[in-house]
């Protein structure tokens, strides 16, 4: 038991993960939500390029915006580390081989709890039936 206990542990310290569903469902939507800003500010940007040209502060700062937004999305998708303020988040790219493995330690420690609840029983139970023999005599 300890032994998987300890595996777990060692992976969530190492990968930040402490609840898959909530943790993954909180990544796709980071994700979702800076590209599609992303995309909106690229229409904008299009738009004000047309419309003011390459030369105008505001199609300047829109750019900036832009290229920071993508930048995030390249981050949240494709880094293999995440910044510290990030860190609920899970690195997307390495998201399916984290989770099999997740699922595979837990399963473990739910498995030895399984194997501990059903057996300690029985062993306390030799304890005492020992304890009635060696009184016996």
């Amino acid at each position: 038991m300890k032994s998987a206990e300890d595996s777990m542990y060692t992976f969530q310290k190492k990968y930040g993960i402490f609840a898959v569903p909530e943790q993954l469902e909180a990544s796709v939507k980071a994700a979702a939500e800076i590209e599609g800003l992303l995309t909106q500010r690229e229409l904008m940007l299009d738009m004000l390029k047309a419309t003011s040209g390459e030369s105008s502060p505001q199609y300047t700062n829109l750019l900036s915006e832009v290229t920071v937004l993508r930048k995030k999305v390249n981050e949240l998708k494709y880094a293999d580390k995440l910044s510290p303020l990030q860190m609920f988040y899970f690195h997307l790219k390495k998201s399916p081989d984290m989770i099999i493995e997740y699922y595979r330690l837990f399963r473990e420690v739910e498995i030895q709890s399984k194997i501990m609840e059903f057996s300690l029983p029985i062993f306390e139970q030799a304890k005492l039936d020992e304890q009635k023999v060696y009184q016996h005599y």
